[in-house]
């Protein structure tokens, strides 16, 4: 007689027992490569805080101050002055300094197409890996130029103030490190460079102009309620932002769209909120009215922002931190003890 043969093989139940076990092991590593992944682009964001930071000390070294701003609402950013002190002097030396970012008439300003190609460059070190918002914009700038005009941004934004007792316009003399003809220097941080934050992380915006809320990380708020002139802004509390976003006409994702310009919502940040804020960026609602506002630091990392800090060092700053430690940590000679 012949002996016969049996071959084992999985039932269907077994067989959805292992598709189930293989899913829940998934589901559980996931997360883990997730976050290992973030850590990685948070880490890679702080490096370029601290590429920023050694580029502040290397232009302090050779001008004996730090860089400000010289022109108001039309001039560079302290980005593209500190180009040459981070490996890039071959794209500062297509700036010409001589011209102006921006041209035209009062109100009704249009950009310079002489920096147009320099404009365009996108700079890694600009750009924080978490934030994965297209960097070019065509919307914003565009004025009188006969077609649009493609700007790169960036995620790097400079401290220009805590925004208390209108600090928040740079056009004037402000607590922080930089403002308008500000020529600061090492001896003008009374508080001490490890205790006064420079710079800080902002999301870029959406590239989109609503007339209501679609994205209020990444747009900002032009209201009514704020005039162009900084004079009816002033220590605005919980009220007055509520009063403001009652008060919204539209909506703008700007922010971060040109590097080269020096604009609050393009380069600059203030720390009048903590950080990830549920309030919106504001800004006036009339012509103009990109020259101030009130724009927060903000970050796709889980918890906070990263920091750069006077001394070079970079710090997370959690979303949790007090509002008044994060208004002193801007402030070169407040005089305020900080613990954080």
């Amino acid at each position: 007689m012949k002996k016969q043969q049996s071959f084992s093989a999985f039932t269907l139940v077994e067989l959805l027992v292992v598709i189930a076990i293989i899913g829940i092991l998934i589901g559980l590593l996931l997360p883990a490569v997730q976050a290992a992944r973030e850590a990685a682009r948070r880490m890679q964001c702080s490096n370029h805080l601290k590429q920023f930071g050694l580029a502040l000390h290397n232009y302090h070294s050779v001008h004996h101050h730090f860089p400000g701003y010289d022109d108001s609402g039309v001039g560079f950013s302290i980005q593209a002055k500190l180009m040459p002190y981070f490996e890039q002097r071959s794209l500062h030396n297509l700036i010409d300094f001589s011209q102006p970012v921006l041209i035209g008439p009062s109100g009704a300003k249009y950009f310079n197409l002489v920096h147009e190609e320099v404009a365009q460059k996108q700079i890694p070190i600009f750009r924080c890996p978490s934030d994965a918002e297209q960097d070019l914009y065509t919307e914003y700038q565009e004025g009188q130029n006969p077609s649009p005009v493609a700007l790169r941004g960036l995620n790097y934004m400079m401290i220009i103030g805590s925004g208390k007792d209108q600090t928040f316009d740079f056009a004037n003399k402000t607590d922080a490190l930089f403002y308008f003809n500000s020529r600061c220097g090492f001896h003008s941080i009374l508080d001490g460079s490890s205790n006064t934050i420079v710079m800080t992380e902002s999301l870029l915006g959406n590239h989109q102009d609503t007339t209501s809320e679609s994205n209020r990380t990444r747009q900002v708020c032009r209201s009514s309620a704020i005039a162009r002139a900084a004079s009816n802004v002033n220590n605005p509390t919980f009220a007055d932002f509520d009063n403001y976003l009652n008060s919204a006409v539209n909506w703008s994702g700007y922010r971060g769209c040109c590097w080269l310009l020096a604009r609050p919502g393009y380069t600059m940040v203030i720390t009048y909120l903590p950080p990830n804020t549920h309030y919106p960026d504001f800004a006036p609602s009339s012509g103009g009215g990109r020259q101030i506002g009130l724009h927060f630091s903000r970050s796709n990392h889980s918890g906070g922002v990263n920091g750069l800090l006077g001394d070079g060092s970079v710090r997370f700053f959690s979303d949790s931190i007090q509002q008044s430690h994060f208004q002193a940590l801007a402030t070169i000679g407040g005089g305020e003890a900080i613990s954080f």
